[in-house]
This record gives C-alpha cells, structure tokens and sequence, in this order.
C-alpha cells in the first residue's frame, strides 16, 4: 500500500476530489512544526497501509497549501476529514491513534 499523498496546492485537491468518484478520502491537515503531528504521522502512515485498499489518504500541509484548509472548517492541527463525493462527511481532531482508527473504521 502506497504512503499518504502529499496535497501540494488547491487544485491538486480539487483534482483529487474530481476523480475520486464515490472513493472515501481521509486528508490530515498538518503542519510540519506542530507537535501533535510529529506525534500521529506514523499511526497515520500506519492506517494508510492497513486501510489503503478502502479509502484515499492524503496530507495538507497548511503551511503551503493554507487556502484549502477554512473550507473543511480546519481551526486546529492535526484535524483529519473525511470526505465522500466531495462533501466532508466527518472529522476528527487531535492525536490520539486509537480514536482516529476508530473514526476510520466507522467509515470504510
């Protein structure tokens, strides 16, 4: 199973969101400076192995992608949101592991 994709700009988001079709896609929205990140980023590395066959993971990093991040209501980081038919279907703040693969599998 690949790694999550990083999201490098605005319209690689609005292409992946174009082709993503009925697919499930869970994006991290992060900064590379924050501390709770650091701490979940190999969970989540984790997860996208483990649950890549059922939904798309991607990262956006606010510090160069920071026009994506208001419209998915992202105030604080790591927030993950999950997205179907382009629409955020649910969220999740913080870095606990346990909760956020929970979170996941109540969507895939």
């Amino acid at each position: 199973m690949p790694s999550p994709q990083d999201i490098p700009s605005r319209g690689s988001m609005e292409r992946l969101l174009s082709t993503a079709g009925n697919d499930l896609i869970i994006a991290e929205f992060y900064v590379n400076w924050c501390g709770n990140c650091t701490k979940i980023a190999p969970a989540y590395e984790e997860m996208a192995q483990k649950y890549g066959n059922n939904a798309q993971f991607v990262k956006v990093d606010l510090d160069k992608t920071g026009d994506i991040h208001p419209e998915y209501g992202v105030t604080s980081t790591p927030t993950f949101v999950f997205i179907k038919n382009g629409v955020a279907i649910d969220r999740f703040q913080g870095s606990n592991a346990r909760m956020l693969e929970a979170a996941i599998q109540r969507h895939v």
